[in-house]
């Protein structure tokens, strides 16, 4: 399976900051208490140690033979990979011992005996890929170079199992080469020495590289094959205005043609199947106004199951008989926002994961055959078993006519009857996605509780430039940081205070990154309408942040002509 969403990245220091930055004004709200006029959302607030400290346990995953369980949980002091039999998950342990940063990403080899991990070394780019044996305990590191090294996982096979294709900087801090690595020995070979400046290589299931991406000046990208002779020929081109929906997924099971998302010809992406040979193409799923974010492929055939979008809310939409059968029976379970993660190579199992406004995270094994849903672990216990509050998906037009997709939390007490409009106004936070290309998608975030359950109404808000709502709406936010998004986050402002969810002269805005450019701006140019702003990693001055960015990204330098400006 493959998937694209926006990975929660503020930090309870953005949200103290926007709120302590009120000063006077809210100073009950700066100390922790709730504010006049609402209700804590619990019998007393949720203390900040289990909104915001290290998960209990999450990233549950299944071994492709369906014999173990694992997921992430915290083992000297950082998250590690613990695992269980899938009959006794009580019985978990930790099997691996990473320090420093701990474990962020890790995932189960074709073999169902080792798991492969990437541990982040420092608070730089550096990550390290290493294996461990599941029965053993042992570790191998399987990083070429040395500790600056930044590796990360290209390719599995179910014809080697034992083996991986890893991606790593060792050589030339700006290019990635490929190494085929063994991971019962650490033994590895570099099987494409990247000197064409390609940002991307695809291998396929004979682990040959076959596929590579290179930008162009204009900031669209060449797909390029690699022919019989080992030469590089062009496959297709990615237009500057397609190169944030259009991306491959993964080779078909016959390593003859690929899975991608493309908006060519379209404003939103679409699912396609293109052979290699031929170039032709067959659009497997579309969605107006709506950019396909997740694909499910088979885990052996790798046959296209379903896709989901995520609009107002996550939509998935069957591709197969074995996919609708599924699906039809997790939406009478969970709803509408659930993941599915993994499945044992028989199909039987699958881990899904689910969250709603007030929960980080279910996990559960769906059993196929036998139509069951069995709880395997929350993230965060006592935060699941919370009565649960409504998170309601708006649509705020734009003065210029965009509608802006976004999701409202309101406070325990301003909403009594559950229509999701509020009988009283709150002061309220709005958050913003981390600049052009992420999004919010009204899933659970930990500042959005701490915030609700404090009597804080929240707005997380998609304005233009945003991912997921079609390339016209993700191009208007295009060199307009300081301009037409300001507006956006200005007639957001003014959508709540004139449908009674906001108290006027309360509202402060939170975001991260290029997003808190956005939020200074608007702060800047109307300081009567806005009591704060809260930032994490907000560059000040945009030239010297294009200037420091690491080696490797100097090949998106378009990327930051088109969406911040010509900073040369």
């Amino acid at each position: 399976m493959t998937a694209f969403w926006r990975p929660a990245a503020l930090s309870l220091g953005l949200v103290a900051l926007s709120l302590a930055a009120c000063g006077d004004r809210n100073a009950d709200q700066a100390t922790g208490e709730a504010a006049t006029g609402a209700v804590a959302s619990i019998d007393g607030l949720a203390p900040r140690e289990m909104l915001f400290g290290e998960p209990a346990r999450f990233r549950g995953r299944l071994s492709p033979d369906g014999a173990m369980v694992s997921w992430l949980a915290p083992h000297q002091g950082v998250l590690n990979v613990w695992a269980a039999s899938s009959e006794a998950p009580e019985e978990a342990a930790p099997i691996t011992g990473a320090a420093g940063y701990g474990v962020s990403i890790y995932e189960w080899a074709r073999n169902s005996t080792h798991i492969v991990f990437l541990e982040k070394l420092d608070s730089g780019e550096a990550t390290r890929i290493g294996s461990v044996n599941v029965a053993t305990g042992e570790t191998i590191d399987l990083t070429p170079g040395g500790d600056e090294t930044r590796s990360r996982l290209v390719g599995m096979s179910w014809d080697y199992p034992d083996e991986i294709v890893i991606a790593a900087n060792d050589r030339d801090e700006e290019a990635f080469d490929l190494y085929r690595v063994n991971l019962i020995t650490g033994e590895s070979r570099r099987i494409y020495e990247n000197t064409e400046g390609f940002t991307r290589l695809i291998v396929d299931s004979n682990f040959e590289v076959r596929i590579a991406e290179r930008p162009r000046p204009d900031g669209g990208r060449d797909v390029l094959r690699r022919t019989r002779d080992r030469e590089w020929e062009l496959l297709y081109q990615i237009d500057f205005v397609d190169s944030e929906q259009s991306w491959i997924i993964d080779f078909d099971a016959t390593n003859r043609a690929i899975y991608a998302l493309d908006s060519s010809g379209a404003d939103a992406a679409r699912l396609v199947r293109m052979e290699l040979d031929t170039g032709v193409r067959q659009i497997l799923g579309a969605i107006d106004g709506a950019d396909i974010g997740y694909v499910l492929l088979h885990p052996v055939t790798n046959e296209a199951d379903a896709f989901a979008v995520t609009r107002l809310n996550r939509e998935w939409i069957p591709l197969t008989s074995r996919g609708a059968a599924a699906i039809t029976f997790l939406d009478e379970q969970l709803g509408e926002n659930y993941i599915i993660l993994s499945r044992s190579v028989d199909d039987q199992r699958w881990i899904v994961y689910d969250s709603d406004a007030i929960n980080p995270g279910s996990y559960f094994v769906f059993d196929r055959e036998a139509q069951t849903l069995e709880h395997l672990l929350d993230v965060q216990p006592a935060l699941s078993a919370r009565p649960r509050i409504r998170r309601n998906a708006v649509v705020i037009p734009s003065r210029d006519g965009l509608e802006m997709i976004s999701y409202l939390t309101l406070p325990e007490g301003a909403d009594e009857d559950e229509d999701g409009r509020p009988e009283h106004a709150s002061p309220l936070v709005i958050m913003l996605p981390e600049g052009p290309g992420y999004r919010e998608h009204g899933e659970y975030d930990a500042e959005q509780d701490w915030l609700s359950d404090r009597g804080y109404a929240v707005l997380a808000v998609n304005p233009r430039g945003s991912w997921g709502f079609g390339k016209s709406f993700l191009n208007a936010g295009a060199r307009e940081l300081g301009g037409a998004v300001v507006d956006d986050i200005v007639d957001v402002a003014q959508w709540a205070v004139d449908q009674g969810v906001a108290e006027p002269g309360r509202i402060g805005i939170a975001a991260a990154s290029l997003g808190g450019v956005s939020a200074i701006g608007a702060l800047a140019a109307h300081p009567d309408q806005f009591a704060c702003v809260g930032t994490v990693g907000a560059p000040m001055d945009l030239t010297r942040f294009v200037e420091d960015t690491p080696p490797y990204w100097r090949a998106y330098q378009p990327w930051f002509d088109r969406f911040i400006g010509d900073t040369s």
